[in-house]
């Protein structure tokens, strides 16, 4: 996970208890719907370039290129 090995996610939760207290679970659950919108905003981008492209040139076959190859 972004070579963050298991005791620097322990370091880090704890000092974001200490910085955050009892509002922990609000800025975790804040931080979460942010994160999930900018997917979203990214994933419509992405399908609205697609459009524009299949447009100009509907026989194009456009790749993914995050789609990992299958054996």
């Amino acid at each position: 996970m972004f070579g963050i090995g298991f005791m620097e996610l322990i370091v880090i939760g704890i000092v974001g208890i200490l910085v955050f207290g009892s509002k922990l679970p609000e800025v975790a659950r804040g931080l979460g719907i942010f994160i999930r919108k900018t997917q979203r905003l990214f994933q419509e981008i992405k399908y609205d370039i697609e459009d524009e492209v299949l447009k100009k040139s509907p026989d194009l076959k456009l790749k993914d290129p995050f789609k990992t190859k299958e054996k």
